[in-house]
């Protein structure tokens, strides 16, 4: 999948997960759910590096692409 390497997306499963690292083997127990928008500021592999923010705290990690409409 060809995508920007900044910009917002939409996520399509139940649960888009967070990683420390852009590696399957560093996911973290921390998600989002499914229609949440992020934005992202870089692309690496298979994964984004995800902003997402809620009233309380912002969470910046990697996530998987093919968790996310774009």
């Amino acid at each position: 999948m060809n995508i920007p390497e900044r910009g917002v997306a939409t996520a399509i499963v139940d649960k888009a997960y967070f990683y420390d690292e852009p590696d399957e083997n560093t996911k973290t127990p921390q998600y989002i759910k499914k229609n949440r928008i992020v934005e992202y500021s870089a692309v690496k592999g298979d994964f984004i590096f995800a902003f997402f923010t809620t009233r309380d705290y912002i969470n910046e990690s990697w996530m998987k692409i093919s968790d996310f409409k774009f």
